[in-house]
């Protein structure tokens, strides 16, 4: 576990090579606009990687309304990303793992939430990459 400033851990879970492309597709054959998104693009071959720290929901939660704001304020395209909020709320975990998707077919950056075990997608959002 490493301490933070901020009186909160990270801790590491698992070695984030593990996650291979098609296991992470499978996952975001969840349903929602951003995930099906996300899914094609990483089956395009787009590059992905999911890091190890786990991070706290209360955190992230923090952290994505002020984008989902300011991403709203600006009138930058995104998918999702309300629903990813809400589904952040809604998660009975502590701490989620994070990933993102970089896709060259279509002009968002997405994130991905996921369960600590790597079991499922918590939450998925794209925003655009052009803004």
């Amino acid at each position: 576990m490493n301490d933070r400033t901020d009186g909160t851990q990270r801790t590491r879970a698992w070695n984030p090579d593990a996650v291979e492309r098609m296991t992470l597709a499978g996952l975001l054959d969840c349903g929602g606009e951003a995930a099906s998104a996300c899914r094609s693009a990483l089956l395009a071959g787009d590059e992905f990687h999911v890091w190890e720290e786990r991070v706290s929901i209360r955190e992230l939660l923090g952290i994505y309304r002020r984008r989902e704001r300011y991403i709203r304020r600006k009138g930058i395209p995104s998918l999702g990303f309300a629903e990813a909020i809400e589904d952040l709320k809604a998660c009975d975990f502590a701490q989620v793992l994070l990933g993102y998707v970089k896709s060259d077919q279509l002009p968002y950056h997405f994130q991905l939430f996921l369960a600590p075990d790597v079991s499922h997608v918590v939450a998925c959002l794209g925003a655009s990459r052009d803004r």
